[in-house]
């Protein structure tokens, strides 16, 4: 089990593998343990607490008597252990390791299991001791460094205090604080006291030598011993005004009343001029007053400068030191939880339970053994068929065109293994007994699934697909009926690709499309005619080919010419079969065209090339044109069993009746027929 914290005798940290929180750091956890027990160092250890005997039987549970091997051949014992004994595993949703060790030798097995989760214990709990061991030199190494530097830090700061005569650098910058603050409340008022002076003389110089004037100056015809003399002048005045009414300007009295009005008037002026002077000397006392301010202000100011710079200093020692001292208090605490740390066994794992002794043998597992042999059978003959029916539907067998293009078969034709065209055009005159009598059953379930031989016969031969070989059908087709003795016509209406012209290598420059283009009547003698240019094939005299005249991409307008109708109409007269080879009718609709002329439809099928759902797509547009589908030849047929599928009949219907009756004998038996 591996706990996600250590019991605790006391609340101190771990130094190493600290608690898994989450359930990330708890996977890598344990992978880290799975990954140590499974290593080569440990399997070492393992290896070197067994004894001799020990040893040697857990080797040659793989290796058979070490005796009878070479010794630098013999497998490493660390080796064997990793790759072939022991697995561990990690069960979902806990934290417990499961430790497997398999052998031969079972109390073995089990004393290798106990052995290897002993010793990885230990070997965690050393690896623990030595950490903490680690971890507290190299604490107590930080604590005394730490310890001289938060000394000199303080002894710098103490030193700094002292050189700059300052108690503290906040009680000093308080000082000067509040001295800026009175210097700057005496300027004020002192320019405050400096402007109302200033304003009091500018009213003096203006009002000039207008007594008037400047007796209505509150601040200088309001001081008393101006305003006495003033009243006292004013006096003098009324009473001249009263003598006047009365003496002439030299009566004594009169004279007496002028020389005392001038002696109080220079009196007058004497005191205004002292008022105005006082105001002078009071002006040039605040400027004085101002300057020397303004010159204390600076002082403060420069100082406060000074001591701010100072403060900047004194906070950056300051700050070292208490980062030194709170780096210092940790360094101590935490040298103090290892060191106790150290001496309790705290490790994070411990066992379970013991190995349990085997009952019965782990492999091999007989049920597992047959539940797999039973599940693999099931998958390789029933699951694999299934699936490659459900996705490859191509047609394959005889039942797949029944039952999903709902046609009867009228026969098959086996691949041949002859490539070339011009030989594959030829089936019916080959050698092979098989290949001939393969189109002479094709004949024979057209005489049935038609009833009576009416003639005239026209069939329109087509397929789903190009390359499924309905142009070579439709050229062998025709040569079975002429050999039956039919006179037989084959029309290549494949105005797209024509290819019966090269299956004869006639040439193909007049034709069924050169007549058509052309206005000329219908000749009374049709093989006659230098614009069909109908070719006489065989030497049977009933085997005759009407060559496409050319190839084009406008089929459809060609063949939906009303001289086409005409045409076929008297080809009708002249010739017993008529077939005519079309395009594929699933990628053009030529053949529904000509299904118009003809009286039934013959669908080939290549085997394992079309899709069902593609050919029940044509065969279904073919029936609704006038030429119906009468049934479906199985060209290219490479594998007749598996053509033939779950039903035997078509085995023993086709191919397969021929093979059985000619088989390795087929050239004697074709002999005794012929004689």
């Amino acid at each position: 089990v591996v706990d996600l914290r250590a019991d605790k005798v006391v609340n101190v940290q771990e130094v190493v593998e600290n608690s898994v929180q989450n359930s990330s750091l708890l996977e890598t956890a344990m992978n880290t343990h799975i990954e140590r027990l499974k290593s080569r160092s440990l399997a070492g250890r393992v290896v070197e607490s067994l004894t001799e005997p020990q040893r040697i039987q857990l080797t040659e549970a793989f290796t058979g008597p070490l005796e009878e091997i070479p010794l630098e051949e013999q497998p490493e014992l660390t080796g064997l252990i990793i790759e072939e004994m022991l697995t561990i595993s990690w069960l979902p949703d806990s934290q417990v390791l499961r430790v497997r060790v398999k052998h031969a030798e079972r109390h073995l097995a089990k004393l290798v299991a106990d052995r290897y989760v002993r010793l990885y214990i230990n070997s965690q709990s050393d690896l623990r001791g030595q950490s903490n061991e680690l971890a507290v030199e190299f604490l107590d190494a930080q604590t005394v460094e730490l310890k001289q530097r938060l000394e000199q830090g303080e002894a710098a700061l103490q030193a700094y205090r002292s050189d700059n005569d300052l108690v503290t650098v906040e009680q000093s910058q308080q000082i000067v604080t509040e001295r800026l603050s009175d210097l700057s409340k005496a300027i004020t008022e002192a320019r405050v006291e400096l402007v109302g002076v200033e304003s009091y003389r500018r009213q003096i110089i203006a009002a000039g030598q207008e007594l008037d004037l400047i007796m209505n100056l509150p601040f200088i015809g309001g001081k008393l011993n101006v305003a006495q003399i003033y009243n006292e002048l004013q006096g003098l005045k009324t009473e001249r005004q009263v003598l006047a009414g009365t003496y002439f300007e030299r009566h004594p009295l009169m004279v007496e009343n002028s020389a005392g009005q001038q002696a109080v008037t220079e009196a007058l002026w004497m005191a205004i001029g002292q008022g105005s002077q006082e105001y002078s000397v009071e002006q040039a006392r605040l400027t004085e007053q101002l300057a020397s301010l303004d010159a204390e202000l600076d002082a403060a100011k420069q100082e406060s400068r000074r001591l701010e710079s100072l403060a900047i200093e004194y906070r950056v020692l300051s700050r070292k030191v208490e980062a030194q001292r709170d780096i210092f208090d940790r360094i101590t605490s935490r040298f103090n939880e290892t060191s106790v740390s150290q001496q309790i066994n705290s490790t994070t794992i411990r066992i379970l339970d013991l190995a349990a002794l085997p009952r019965a043998p782990v492999s091999p597992n007989i049920k597992k053994i047959g539940l797999a042999s039973v599940l693999l059978f099931g998958f390789v003959f029933v699951g694999l068929p299934f699936g490659i029916e459900l996705l490859d539907n191509r047609l394959r067998s005889f039942d797949d065109i029944e039952r999903y293009v709902g046609k009867p078969i009228l026969g098959d034709i086996p691949q041949n293994k002859n490539d070339q065209a011009e030989a594959m055009a030829r089936l019916s005159a080959s050698d092979d007994v098989t290949e001939r009598e393969s189109l002479a059953a094709i004949y024979g379930a057209l005489r049935l699934s038609l009833g009576t031989f009416s003639k005239p016969l026209s069939l329109v031969v087509t397929s789903s697909v190009p390359s499924e070989g309905k142009s070579i059908v439709a050229a062998n087709l025709a040569a079975t009926l002429a050999g039956q003795g039919y006179k037989t016509l084959v029309v290549d209406c494949d105005l797209r690709r024509p290819s019966q012209h090269r299956y004869h290598s006639l040439d193909n420059r007049l034709g069924l499309m050169e007549w058509l283009r052309s206005d000329s009547p219908i000749a009374a003698d049709l093989m006659a005619d230098s614009q069909l240019g109908i070719h006489t094939l065989g030497e049977s005299g009933k085997h005759f080919l009407l060559s496409s005249g050319g190839s084009t991409t406008h089929a459809g307008s060609i063949l939906e010419n009303p001289r086409m109708d005409q045409l076929v109409s008297r080809l009708k007269q002249e010739f017993d079969v008529l077939i005519f080879d079309t395009p594929p009718v699933g990628v053009f609709h030529d053949a529904a065209l000509v299904g118009d002329y003809a009286d039934h439809c013959v669908f080939v099928a290549r085997q394992n090339v079309t899709t069902r759902q593609k050919t029940r797509h044509s065969v279904n547009l073919m029936d609704r044109s006038r030429a119906k589908v009468l049934g479906v030849i199985f060209n290219g047929v490479t594998n007749l069993r598996a053509a033939a599928g779950g039903s035997g009949s078509y085995a023993g219907s086709y191919s397969e009746r021929y093979q059985y009756g000619y088989g390795k004998d087929a050239k004697g038996y074709a002999q005794a027929y012929h004689q």
